[in-house]
């Protein structure tokens, strides 16, 4: 009897050649012996890659090169003098007074990307 071999979803499939098209670009090696050396069928890879450049370069289009701002007056508000306030969706407030650690805002940026 034969053994039947569970397909991937879509989005495992993605996942799969994305993983094999950043192993590939790190690697050094031309595309056929990158596919040579996974046993991977060069016309299917091929074609990923292709897709995942399309997509990226599409990604990059869609990102505005500028973010609206709005600027309010509010350090009324708080009890001790603002330098930085930044505002960001999901009730998300950062706030930057003189003397900060940026150590410390570098870590907060890089985990929020």
């Amino acid at each position: 009897m034969r053994e039947r071999v569970k397909r991937r979803s879509s989005a495992e499939t993605q996942t799969y050649w994305r993983e094999q098209v950043t192993a590939y670009e790190a690697s050094g090696l031309t595309q056929k012996a990158f596919c040579q050396q996974r046993r991977i069928a060069e016309r299917s890879f091929r074609k990923w890659i292709q897709q995942i450049r399309r997509e990226q370069r599409a990604g990059r289009e869609e990102r505005p090169a500028f973010i609206p701002v709005t600027l309010k007056s509010d350090a009324q508000e708080t009890r001790e003098p603002v330098a930085l306030k930044v505002v960001l969706p999901g009730d998300i407030t950062i706030v930057v007074s003189e003397g900060s650690q940026v150590p410390l805002l570098r870590h907060v940026v890089k985990a929020l990307r």
